[in-house]
């Protein structure tokens, strides 16, 4: 395995600099890790609008993401948990 790649989980292609990830390969990865596209956004600190664009294909997927969704894969304890919401406040 060339030095750097991550091995795409249930695949036998390797995420290399010059390797793109298609958004199929998004949506799939997505559903393998319960993630929705808004889940991904926020554990991004992206626009949702941002991933709707990756899945649906209009925009490309940046490299670095494509990287961190094989590690996630690979290694779902490094997906970050979501902050807990708070409640409104209320006023006195």
């Amino acid at each position: 395995m060339p030095h750097g790649a991550l091995r795409v989980h249930h695949s036998r292609r390797l995420l290399t600099k010059g390797t793109r990830l298609t958004a199929r390969q998004l949506r799939a990865a997505l559903q393998r890790l319960h993630l929705s596209q808004r889940g991904l956004a926020r554990r991004l600190q992206v626009d949702p609008r941002t991933v709707r664009h990756w899945t649906a294909g209009d925009s490309r997927i940046p490299h670095a993401v494509a990287l961190l969704l094989a590690a996630w894969q690979r290694y779902p304890e490094l997906i970050p948990a979501l902050p807990a919401t708070r409640p409104p406040k209320r006023g006195h």
